[in-house]
């Protein structure tokens, strides 16, 4: 039936494939969509701007998926620069081997990012990641080992790190949370303080993460749903 319905609507192939890839495996797929090649665009926005220094640039993509945003990348790369692929995955991740391993300086790594470890530290111009930081395919310390030591000890100083949120969920999320909050104020002097949950930990978490790092944001309608692309640095 879900087939059908794709096959009426015209949803190309890779689109299919990863919405089948999520029916088998939500939690390491984490989103039923990929993004859009419009999403891919943005994420490569300052991929595209580091192209003025003339130099040999280093990419990592995270969560590459069905590939949607990896082609984006691709079209960008040049033959002297190097790009890493991560992808937890393994259906993916042979797919991903199959359509870009034989491009020059391309590699495509099947790894859980959170044991994944670069040759070195401080080697990436660029780290584009599509990972869905606000549910729980990831665990709040698992977020929290990325964004407070992974990412920006695998970024060069002036690296940029993108990733995106489901405009969305993070409405929803959100919009919970503060009904919550109201709901916990007014009990709290008959129920004494409560403790925050832990996904309480990760939206606060999180929404700290781009008060402190994020320097760029747009909202891509071109993408089901919507979503937010943020560009950040860690380094100052």
């Amino acid at each position: 039936m879900l087939i059908t319905l794709f096959v009426v609507f015209n949803v190309d192939t890779n689109t299919l494939k990863h919405f089948c890839r999520f029916l088998m495996h939500p939690l390491d797929v984490g989103s039923p969509t990929a993004c859009s090649m419009y999403t891919g665009k943005e994420l490569c926005r300052f991929l595209k701007k580091r192209r003025e220094r003339d130099e040999a640039l280093s990419i990592l993509e995270i969560g590459a998926g069905s590939g949607s945003v990896t082609r984006e990348i691709i079209k960008e790369k040049q033959d002297k620069d190097l790009f890493v692929a991560v992808e937890k995955d393994k259906g993916f991740a042979k797919s991903l081997k199959k359509e870009f391993d034989q491009i020059n300086n391309v590699s495509i790594d099947c790894a859980d990012i959170l044991d994944w470890e670069p040759v070195q530290d401080g080697c990436f111009d660029c780290i584009i990641c599509t990972l869905p930081f606000m549910n729980e395919c990831i665990s709040f310390d698992g977020i929290r080992n990325l964004f407070d030591d992974k990412f920006p000890r695998w970024l060069k100083r002036d690296g940029v790190f993108s990733f995106v949120e489901l405009s969305l969920y993070g409405t929803i999320a959100r919009g919970w949370l503060a009904v919550k909050n109201f709901c916990r104020n007014m009990l709290s002097p008959i129920l004494g303080p409560a403790q925050l949950s832990e996904y309480e930990q990760r939206l606060e978490y999180m929404d700290r993460i781009k008060e402190e790092n994020i320097f760029h944001v747009e909202l891509v309608k071109n993408n089901t749903p919507d979503i937010y692309v943020y560009h950040a640095c860690f380094h100052g």
